[in-house]
């Protein structure tokens, strides 16, 4: 006999199973007696400043330079998360620093301050310190 999330937690959920999405069955149908979920706020763009000084402090933890980019580009959301995990993962790829950054424009100082870094094969905790 096959289980599955629906039979194991049947047993110990009275009523229709629920799922994460708010309103919903495991199923997808709509709960009885649910209110649509309304969408959330619009995403907010976070400044330029904000962005490099969570990289920084990232890095500052010891993080790899890709690793720092990937973490707070996926924290961050929006365009600029999104570029700053496309820039990690071509890194961990093995592009260049210049190739990885070209799409980038807002971010320039920050490749600018990690490139040497980078280039060197250092860690770049000591470059965004004295920045």
């Amino acid at each position: 006999m096959r289980s599955t999330a629906r039979g194991r937690l049947a047993a110990v959920a009275p009523g229709p199973v629920r799922s994460r999405r708010p309103g919903r069955t495991l199923s997808g149908r709509r709960a009885a007696g649910a209110l649509p979920v309304a969408p959330g706020p619009a995403p907010v763009e976070l400044p330029e400043v904000l962005v490099v000084e969570l990289v920084a402090a990232a890095v500052l933890t010891g993080c790899s330079v890709p690793r720092a980019l990937a973490a707070v580009g996926g924290a961050v959301g929006g365009e600029r998360g999104a570029d700053l995990a496309a820039v990690a993962a071509l890194l961990v790829q093995g592009a260049s620093w210049g190739a990885a950054w070209s799409a980038v424009p807002w971010a320039r100082g920050l490749a600018a301050a990690l490139g040497p870094a980078w280039a060197a094969g250092a860690s770049p905790a000591s470059v965004v310190a004295r920045s």
